[in-house]
Formats: structure tokens, C-alpha cells, sequence
């Protein structure tokens, strides 16, 4: 009888460590996407100020030519 219940103690303390093994590996799956998520989405935040700042240049640009015209029509008579 006490052969059987340590037997059962070491399968038991085997069963543990794969499930806590396969927890482990869940848990840095899920660390690992949720890294992955978050550097997507810097990415993505780069990518729209990097566009804002174009857009923001274009627009300045554009101004500065509307700009130059109105002087440019107000010096000729």
C-alpha cells in the first residue's frame, strides 16, 4: 500500500509539472501576442504621425504659394 500511494504522489507530481510546463508556455504565448499587438500598434502610430507631418508640410506648402501669389499680385499694377 505504501509503494501504490507513492507511485500515485510521483505520477500526481508529473502531472503537475507538464501542466505547469504547458502553463508556462501558454502564459509566454500570450506575453509573446501581446508584445506583438503592441508593437503593431507603435508601428501603426509612427506610420500616422509621419503621414500627419506630410500632410502638415503639404498644407504649409501650399499656403506659402498662395501666399507668395497674393504678394506677387499686389506688387505688379
Amino acid at each position: 500500500m505504501i509503494m501504490e500511494e507513492e507511485e500515485e504522489e510521483e505520477f500526481s507530481d508529473e502531472n503537475n509539472d507538464h501542466e505547469d510546463g504547458r502553463h508556462s508556455e501558454d502564459k509566454t504565448k500570450v506575453n509573446d501576442e501581446e508584445k506583438r499587438k503592441e508593437e503593431e500598434e507603435e508601428e501603426e502610430e509612427e506610420e500616422e504621425e509621419e503621414e500627419d507631418q506630410k500632410w502638415n508640410e503639404l498644407i504649409q506648402n501650399y499656403r506659402n504659394h498662395i501666399q507668395q501669389l497674393e504678394q506677387w499680385k499686389k506688387k505688379k499694377p
